[in-house]
């Protein structure tokens, strides 16, 4: 008698432990739909962002340019010739700043002098114009004894401050 451990016995088939290859259909459409969605978002993002940063910055123009005005106003009213200088010199300076983010706010006159691309967005004239004024109102901030009235001195400040919030860079 044969013992049943050497009869041959049929395959079990293998189909039914294999795993399809690749994922389901469904899978991939969501993935699909999740990386068209992603794409769209970041692109309304980026729009909304662009869109919004140009009104933002004539804004902040024309702020800074308010807030200077009403600085050099201010130099206007004081007795003190070098004090009067001081202030309108500070927010010119503060207005370049903010408008053009050039650093004469934190240099000496010398620097802001010795810088050769200080300004050199402005057309060469309003460059020399700001130079002049800013050279005048070194001189009487630092001048031994300053002549002159402290209303002429705001009204240089706003004629400059004018020319250069006119031709102000893009």
């Amino acid at each position: 008698m044969e013992s049943e451990s050497l009869q041959l016995r049929e395959l079990v088939p293998a189909e039914p432990f294999i795993q399809p290859p690749g994922w389901p259909w469904w899978a991939w459409v969501a993935l699909a739909t999740s990386v068209i969605g992603f794409a769209l978002l970041m692109r309304l993002f980026r729009r909304k962002k662009s869109t919004n940063n140009a009104p933002d910055l004539q804004l902040i123009s024309e702020q800074a340019f308010r807030l200077a005005m009403e600085k050099i106003d201010l130099a206007g009213k004081q007795t003190a010739i070098p004090s009067a200088a001081t202030t309108c010199s500070e927010a010119i300076r503060r207005y370049l700043a903010t408008v053009t983010s050039d650093p004469s706010l934190y240099e000496t006159h010398e620097e802001f002098l010795a810088r050769h691309e200080s300004l050199k967005d402005y057309p060469l004239e309003v460059r020399d114009a700001a130079s002049t004024g800013f050279c005048r109102l070194a001189r009487l901030k630092y001048g031994k004894s300053p002549t002159g009235d402290s209303s002429s001195i705001a009204n240089e400040g706003r004629s400059l401050l004018k020319q250069l919030h006119q031709h102000r860079p893009a």
